[in-house]
């Protein structure tokens, strides 16, 4: 297995960003006007002047009108990791299946997935929840342990309207918790119970982030598979267009950190990968955009003034995830070269069987990690140095095993 390069793009390289296109060239690409740079930098002196420095830090002042465009930086840089590489390959890593989130009370957590949200529960005993092909597998935590994100999840769904109209009675169950939902129109931004928040997109929204020169509209006159690929990379959609899903998932990581982490996922298991860094207004210096499947993504960002900080790392990974209890939150993906990154996270002494869920898997050999078709880990490293970068537990799948791209439950009409 060869891992594959990181790529960077500078400013002078990278896609034109909607902010960098007159209101004339959005015309004749009939696309909305957008906040530019300059108003975008303004808003944050007067959202500064107003309430403090601390109206650039993470949580919940992202949820202010003043700092909007920090939740449309994330389909930018999606977009320029799309466009930027025209080999159309997904290399390394080919799936991310699903989330493993610890919640609350299952009443509250079923309400805001399942109410509110629009996923649909997946026939069993076990608690999953679904979004087009993809999941969320959900576990009861005690209190204080619910799993908080540093970042976000960028979700997909057939209507925003449909989530708009189930607002009120989301805000009626979950009134005593932290939830919570602002509307940027193109976009809704929802908290959770516990302060995990979700970016709500449709499957056309981040159309508007194309580059100059891809066309806006299908024409009867292209090929039809032109015409049926169009959008899928400019686009909001997941594997196909019009697909629901989780579209991406964003990790604050430390200062320093970003583009070892993605050389960590480059190198161990060949995925894709594009480094940036920004400038000010930008919320964050820098990015690593992980491409983790057929326009699914993992986002790792260094915030342009806080660090991340140990306690909330802790409540991402999950306060047992260090020790006998292995609780703590994974993502589920399927890799092209599994043998070969088994051995090569078992020469840094990485592979881990959690105890959580060895009674489905166990990894302490390689003939382990075969019979089960997957392994564990749960340190992102730097490969030279062995130094700890962040945790994040991956449950890591061949693609021979039997679940690769399965069938859920997802009915036509779901979250309508």
């Amino acid at each position: 297995m060869s891992s594959a390069p990181v790529r960077r793009i500078s400013n002078t390289k990278r896609p034109m960003r909607p902010s960098e296109l007159t209101d004339h060239d959005r015309a004749a690409a009939k696309l909305p006007r957008t906040v530019t740079e300059d108003e975008f930098g303004l808003q944050l002196v007067v959202a500064v002047m107003v309430n403090g420095p601390n109206a650039v830090s993470r949580g919940e002042a992202l949820h202010t009108r003043a700092l909007e465009p920090t939740t449309e930086f994330v389909p930018r840089l999606i977009s320029d990791a799309l466009i930027s590489d025209d080999s159309l390959d997904v290399p390394g890593i080919t799936w991310l299946e699903h989330l493993n989130l610890l919640t609350g009370p299952k009443p509250l957590a079923n309400h805001f997935y399942s109410a509110f949200l629009g996923l649909v529960t997946q026939p069993g005993s076990s608690w999953h929840l679904n979004l087009g092909a993809q999941q969320l597998h959900l576990t009861t935590a005690a209190e204080g342990s619910e799993h908080v994100l540093t970042g976000e999840v960028g979700l997909v769904v057939p209507s925003l309207a449909a989530v708009r109209a189930r607002e009120e009675s989301a805000r009626e169950a979950l009134r005593r918790t932290k939830f919570n939902m602002s509307d940027y129109g193109e976009h809704l931004v929802a908290t959770c119970p516990w302060g995990n928040r979700y970016v709500i997109r449709e499957p056309t929204a981040f159309r508007r982030f194309a580059s100059v020169g891809i066309p806006t509209e299908p024409s009867p006159t292209h090929p039809r598979m032109v015409q049926a690929h169009f959008g899928l990379d400019e686009g909001n959609s997941v594997r196909t267009v019009g697909g629901v899903g989780i579209r991406y998932v964003t990790f604050t990581a430390r200062h320093g950190t970003v583009e070892r982490i993605g050389r960590f996922y480059s190198e161990i298991f060949g995925a894709s990968v594009l480094f940036e860094e920004h400038e000010p207004p930008a919320i964050y210096l820098r990015t690593a955009t992980v491409l983790v499947g057929p326009s699914v993504h993992l986002v790792f960002c260094e915030h342009c003034t806080d660090d991340l900080s140990y306690e909330e790392e802790r409540r991402q990974a999950g306060t047992g995830a260090g020790a006998a209890g292995g609780e703590g939150l994974h993502l589920c993906i399927y890799v092209a070269h599994f043998k070969a990154a088994f051995e090569r996270l078992a020469q840094l002494g990485l592979v881990w069987t959690n105890p959580r869920f060895a009674h489905l898997d166990t990894c302490d050999s390689y003939s382990e990690a075969h019979a089960s078709r997957q392994f564990r880990f749960k340190e992102i490293v730097d490969l030279e140095t062995r130094q700890p970068l962040l945790e994040i537990e991956h449950e890591v799948r061949a693609q021979r095993h039997f679940q690769f791209f399965k069938s859920v439950h997802y009915p036509t009409g779901s979250g309508l």
